[in-house]
């Protein structure tokens, strides 16, 4: 009962907020539940909670972060309309979806983003240790490179995964884009 009613709040209220403190405005991103939560609510909430359990990553290597070019408008705060998919038996996760500016009236999606999230605790700002969302790996799209009908796509429809070799695979149109997780 209590987990139903934590995820019906995380729902409405976005389960998580990440500020990227780096760009030096304040960029939310709301996660938001993947639509399998819908028939599966607590599948989601229970693989999170298995994760913050676990003992936090250690800091990545530069060579094992892959981040392209931001989209992004500095100045511009704007909400990512992000679905989630955690990457089998690991505490990664993929995350999809569209960025709309909350200073523009139109609501209508700017870029695209996909990436590859791990969790981690550290000092962000001052002495007390904090949990965050590291990006291992980003690609942003303009809203008009996508296929036809893309935002429509679910986040299986998109995001691969090999358990064996590691390797989590994005299909945006006719393009593949490839990330090797690193070894634990």
């Amino acid at each position: 009962m209590i987990k139903r009613t934590l995820f019906r709040f995380g729902k409405i209220l976005g389960i998580a907020v990440i500020a990227y403190l780096a760009l030096g405005q304040s960029l939310v991103y709301f996660e938001k539940p993947s639509p399998q939560l819908d028939t599966e609510p607590n599948e989601y909430l229970m693989k999170r909670s298995e994760c913050e359990k676990r003992v936090p990553m250690d800091e990545p290597k530069q060579e094992q972060l892959d981040v392209g070019p931001s989209l992004h408008q500095r100045g511009h705060p704007a909400s990512w309309k992000n679905h989630n998919l955690f990457l089998g038996n690991t505490c990664f996760k993929a995350s999809v979806g569209p960025s709309i500016y909350q200073d523009e009236t139109d609501q209508i999606p700017d870029y695209y983003s996909i990436n590859i999230e791990a969790r981690h605790v550290g000092k962000i700002r001052g002495e007390r240790p904090e949990e965050y969302w590291m990006v291992y790996f980003q690609r942003d799209f303009k809203i008009q490179e996508l296929p036809e009908r893309f935002l429509e796509r679910k986040i299986e429809e998109i995001v691969s995964f090999n358990e064996k070799t590691k390797l989590v695979t994005f299909v945006v149109g006719k393009n593949k884009y490839v990330y090797q997780l690193p070894k634990p």
